[in-house]
């Protein structure tokens, strides 16, 4: 993605001869194909004084992406402005979606309430216990686009002791990793069905409540990797052995209730965290076979790359 404002695409090519991590935020910028012309302009319209791209696209994530308040259209799901990455809306009712969701915080927001609480009421269906967890989702501002992937994308390991360290890996979510010795992360794993999802962005006017991720959505995270243009999905960078990633999807904001709540599990730390780097090489020649784009990323993975 090449922009207007000299300074940001300077910033790119600092990325690019920074650290690891630093380098695969700038291919991410460098190779993003489904921003279009209206909404890049839209991003380079913020923060106007900021030469790094990390502020800039804070910015625009806390204004048009997210927003301050409930109602408004993320501009991930509009029509016009992200034509680009929209998905069909061939998608049927009935697939089932899962998405991860660390409570931490939530827990800390309600004195009352315990990881240990919420355990003893997920198998009896306590639903008043699970329902002091969904209503604090519902507490947070703004219109969220939630990462999230096919349940049958991970059928395959939700019954396994380990189910949540191999989730987080086949997602790509490095940020949900403990590093700290010590440190726990407590999780609920949540599950609905597109349907679902379709029926709440009714009531809020959502028509195209599906999307491709972009980079502008990616919060510059190293694990993420953007899909080449006109893919029907994305893919997650797996950060685990077996290196088959999932189909990931954005989707506008969904309110739980305790239904939806499928398992809860904690974390911790500290975790070996994976080379991002050479699990990106591995996705980037994944996906050259799944697109048909066997030239894509030759730039910074030369066809010779293994």
């Amino acid at each position: 993605m090449q922009f207007d404002r000299s300074e940001l695409n300077d910033d790119v090519n600092k990325l690019l001869s920074s650290t690891a991590n630093e380098i695969c935020v700038g291919q991410n910028w460098d190779l993003e194909e489904s921003v279009g012309e209206q909404r890049r302009k839209q991003f380079e319209s913020c923060a106007l004084r900021a030469t790094q791209l990390s502020e800039v696209a804070a910015a625009h994530f806390d204004q048009y992406v997210q927003g301050a308040r409930r109602g408004h259209l993320s501009t991930t799901f509009d029509k016009v402005l992200n034509a680009n990455a929209l998905m069909s809306a061939t998608l049927e009712d009935n697939q089932k979606i899962i998405r991860l969701e660390r409570i931490d915080q939530l827990l800390e927001n309600d004195g009352g309430l315990t990881f240990e609480r919420l355990l003893a009421a997920l198998s009896p269906r306590d639903n008043d216990a699970l329902a002091a967890l969904t209503d604090e989702f519902q507490q947070f501002a703004g219109e969220r686009p939630a990462f999230a992937a096919f349940k049958a994308e991970v059928d395959d390991v939700l019954k396994q002791p380990d189910w949540l360290q191999q989730v987080v890996c086949r997602l790509g979510l490095l940020h949900l990793m403990p590093q700290t010795p010590g440190e726990v992360f407590h999780f609920a794993l949540m599950e609905y069905t597109v349907g679902d999802v379709r029926q709440q962005a009714q009531i809020q006017n959502v028509t195209s409540p599906f999307a491709l991720a972009t980079v502008v959505e990616s919060r510059c995270s190293p694990a993420f990797f953007p899909a080449p243009k006109g893919a029907v999905f994305g893919f997650t960078v797996d950060l685990g052995a077996a290196g088959g990633g999932a189909q990931e999807f954005l989707h506008a904001r969904f309110d739980y209730s305790p239904k939806h709540v499928l398992k809860l599990a904690k974390w911790q730390g500290p975790t070996d965290v994976p080379d991002v780097v050479q699990c990106r090489q591995r996705h980037v020649n994944a996906l050259r076979l799944r697109s048909g784009r066997a030239n894509y990323g030759e730039k910074h993975w030369p066809m010779s790359a293994k």
